[in-house]
């Protein structure tokens, strides 16, 4: 009964938060960026639930962010997936339960995905903005992106009812830390 009500709520989460992105978050943009909430959703799965659902989160909501945004199909299927991959094994080496180090993970996914889908996009020869804008957006997402996720993963944390001292990535689950037991 546990894990249909933890695979609901992911599936949940998998439709729900896209479909908000698209449609309500019009307002919170700023110089034409708006959070990434779809980013955050699978920087938070990488780092509480490691490489195989990370992974299959970013394959699915990269998909869902394809066909509702439109543009070149499979570009976010393909960065989101990387993503998750990425940074579920990063987080597999980080103390995942300070809210500093998931907010420099939101930052660094959101600048790997700004130079995966400016890498792709210069690989195909496809219009993208100049070298200078294109950097100022990416840096202007990665921060707003930053600054949204130390409320949002709270906040999906609580939803998921997650206790983060029991997780196996954290380190002070036995009451001493990874540094302590190296001494």
């Amino acid at each position: 009964m546990k894990n249909l009500m933890r695979t609901s709520w992911v599936i949940l989460l998998i439709l729900v938060v896209p479909f908000i992105q698209s449609s309500l978050f019009d307002m919170f943009a700023y110089q034409g960026v708006r959070p990434d909430f779809i980013l955050i959703l699978v920087v938070y799965f990488a780092l509480f639930e490691g490489v195989p659902r990370a992974t299959m989160i970013g394959l699915i909501t990269g998909f869902i962010q394809d066909a509702l945004l439109g543009g070149p199909l499979g570009l976010y299927l393909l960065t989101k997936t990387i993503l998750g991959y990425t940074l579920a094994n990063m987080g597999k080496k980080i103390v995942s339960a300070n809210l500093m180090v998931q907010m420099i993970v939101v930052v660094t996914g959101t600048l790997l995905e700004g130079v995966i889908v400016g890498g792709i996009f210069s690989f195909f020869k496809l219009r993208l903005l100049e070298l200078s804008s294109w950097g100022y957006l990416i840096f202007l997402q990665a921060v707003y992106n930053g600054a949204v996720s130390l409320a949002f993963i709270p906040l999906l944390s609580w939803l998921g009812r997650r206790d983060l001292k029991r997780k196996k990535n954290y380190p002070g689950r036995s009451g001493r830390s990874r540094y302590d037991r190296a001494m």
